[in-house]
């Protein structure tokens, strides 16, 4: 197009430093009868552009002209370049001439005052998002005599003939049964929609096809459709309800993004992929049940749905993206599945009705964040397998009242455990002290609280800060709360030692030389010979 060509040429002239207005022997910007255009010179053809300004400043009724002369010549209006009538606002209706074959990308996007709109048999080329936010648009109409496009049955929307795929429709469009697609963002930010069913004959749904549709209440999927593209649904924010047939594998990143009156989903088996943000912010979701089969939780997935109580997870799953339940503040209880290696910074974060958790016993790591402000957790058990404590893990858990770190953890970040102030016991398994920041356990009151460690271990905790602070330090018992992950010695070498005996049954500080008797963490008794 004549405007992706001058914009080039003007991109280069620039970089040069040369000052220049689209002013050339081939291509001129000329106002004529308060419209602009770029001339073709060579060819005689001229494009209609945006204004002086492109300020969106066209207004009231528009009558493209097919042609006009100018210095003596007469050019054939053949295109509406890219963004032309960008963001018009006043603009209120369009007569696009029969010598028009080409419309631009976004040509006519947010003009909300447009309500009709009449496409000539001339036009062969339709660009993307040429009507984007034309809110008012309630009737389009295709000449019959266009070889490309069609509006079949009357049904206000256009339509590519050769593949049956919808490209644009609007608050009255009624979906043929021939239609096969519905294209990207064919409906997108279409407010006044409010109902739509579509038929049998669909098997795809593009990307940000509804998006925007904040008036639609309520749709129907057929089983036909096997593809929902991504940010299809986000932000209809009347939508209550909504089926996603058997067929489908894959809900795209921001499908459902802020639909915040959508208080169910169905979600079915055949889905083995759920995308970021699917259904972030979506206020009213009470309860969702994630098919076997999705392997992750994606990044922010459930981000502020701030009403969900239940979640199911399946023992597909072996990852929880960061940040993927952050804000569910209603969120009571979570089982994750022992399936899960691996749980990202802030998966929890701000859960604060969560007052019970598992962490699978596989899990390597606890990162960053990943608990802080669950105000209503009472206890965690960090398993053994577990190596790390990242920064702010469990910060502002103000009710958390007993802590079990696994033998397994070698460093615990800074601000770990900050501002938990009803920490009673804390259960340490691991032998060699955890190298951890200064700032552990600030705001926590530590010297009020009971920390249990290995016997053989005591004076190393009571000579590294901050644990030396601690109030009283112990060494365990056979009584004290265990942690978990450890199926054997042979399968885990992070199973630990919980107490010693010599071979007449007498409890040890430490292993002696000659055959020791050694109860470990996961309830186990071994024998061993130290030489």
């Amino acid at each position: 197009r004549l405007f992706e060509k001058i914009l080039v040429i003007s991109v280069l002239i620039n970089l040069s430093g040369i000052k220049a207005y689209a002013d050339f022997d081939r291509f001129t910007k000329v106002e004529i009868g308060s419209l602009y255009y770029y001339l073709d010179n060579d060819n005689s053809l001229a494009e209609l552009t945006y204004n002086k300004f492109w300020d969106g400043s066209y207004k009231g009724d528009i009558d493209i002209p097919s042609s006009f002369d100018y210095n003596n010549k007469r050019y054939s209006v053949t295109n509406i370049g890219v963004y032309a009538f960008y963001k018009c606002s006043d603009l209120t209706s369009i007569n696009i001439p029969n010598s028009m074959t080409d419309i631009g990308d976004g040509a006519f996007a947010y003009c909300t005052s447009i309500t009709n709109i009449y496409i000539p048999e001339s036009v062969t080329t339709i660009g993307n998002y040429v009507f984007e936010g034309c809110s008012a648009l309630s009737s389009i109409v295709v000449n019959e005599g266009n070889k490309v496009y069609d509006s079949r049955d009357n049904c206000n929307a256009i339509i590519l003939s050769e593949t049956n795929e919808l490209l644009k429709g609007c608050q009255n469009t009624i979906i043929p049964n021939s239609v096969i697609t519905i294209c990207s963002a064919a409906f997108l930010y279409s407010t006044g929609l409010k109902y739509i069913t579509i038929p049998e004959s669909v098997t795809s749904i593009g990307i940000a096809a509804f998006k925007g549709c904040s008036d639609l209440v309520n749709i129907i999927i057929p089983s036909s459709v096997n593809s929902i593209g991504s940010e299809a649904f986000e932000g209809c924010t009347s939508l209550s309800s909504i089926t996603i047939p058997d067929g489908v594998t894959t809900i795209g990143d921001y499908t459902f993004r802020n639909c915040k009156n959508l208080v169910s989903i169905e979600i079915p088996i055949s889905v083995s992929s759920i995308g970021i943000w699917a259904f972030a912010f979506c206020d009213n979701l009470t309860y969702i049940t994630i098919p076997n089969g999705v392997p992750r939780i994606c990044e922010y997935t459930f981000y502020q749905c701030k009403n969900i109580s239940s979640i199911n997870l399946p023992n597909s799953v072996t990852s929880i993206g960061e940040q993927a339940f952050q804000g569910c503040s209603s969120l009571t209880a979570m089982s994750i599945p022992n399936s899960v290696l691996s749980i990202d910074g802030g998966a929890f974060d701000g859960c604060s009705s969560l007052s019970s958790i598992y962490i699978p016993n596989n899990v390597s790591s606890i990162s960053n964040g990943t608990f802080a402000y669950c105000e209503n957790l009472s206890a965690i058990t960090i398993p053994n397998n577990v190596t790390s404590i990242g920064e702010n893990a469990f910060e502002n858990c103000l009710h958390l009242s007993n802590i079990i770190i696994g033998c397994g953890v070698e460093t615990i970040g800074n601000y770990a455990f900050k501002t938990c102030p009803w920490i009673t016991d804390i259960y340490c398994y691991a032998e060699n002290v955890p190298h951890t920041g200064s700032d552990l356990f600030a705001q926590s009151y530590i010297y009020y609280i009971t920390l249990h460690v290995p016997a053989e271990s005591i004076n190393s905790y009571k000579s590294e800060y901050p644990w030396k602070d601690f109030g009283n330090i112990v060494a365990l018992t056979d009584d004290d709360p265990k942690p978990t992950g450890i199926e054997s010695l042979k399968e885990n070498n992070h199973s630990c030692p919980v107490s010693i005996y010599s071979i007449d049954g007498k409890r040890l500080q430490k292993a002696r030389r000659g055959l020791n008797i050694i109860r470990m963490n996961d309830g186990k008794t071994i024998k061993r010979s130290v030489k």
